[in-house]
């Protein structure tokens, strides 16, 4: 996961994933690597990986429906979070 966008690390197969709980993401969704926080990794879940799993490692958030632009809302929300004033 980089910044403005998600991306697959690569595929495995169920037999050889470790960890014990997968989460299905969603298209719109702000996601991001607990390891990499700290550089920027917050980003807005694209249509290419929409219902894509991850671990818990990557922890996600769904903003409330009653907004309107959503997406635009998650992509403002990601670019806050990944200015130096937060990484900080």
């Amino acid at each position: 996961m980089v910044g403005k966008w998600s991306f697959s690390q690569r595929r495995k197969k169920g037999r050889d994933i470790k960890s014990k709980y997968l989460y299905r993401v969603s298209r719109e969704q702000i996601i991001y690597n607990r390891l990499f926080a700290y550089r920027g990794s917050f980003a807005v879940v694209d249509d290419k990986h929409d219902g894509n799993f991850v671990s818990g490692e990557f922890p996600t958030f769904i903003r409330k429906k009653e907004y309107k632009d959503k997406k635009e809302l998650s992509e403002y929300i990601v670019y806050c979070m990944n200015t130096s004033k937060y990484l900080d």
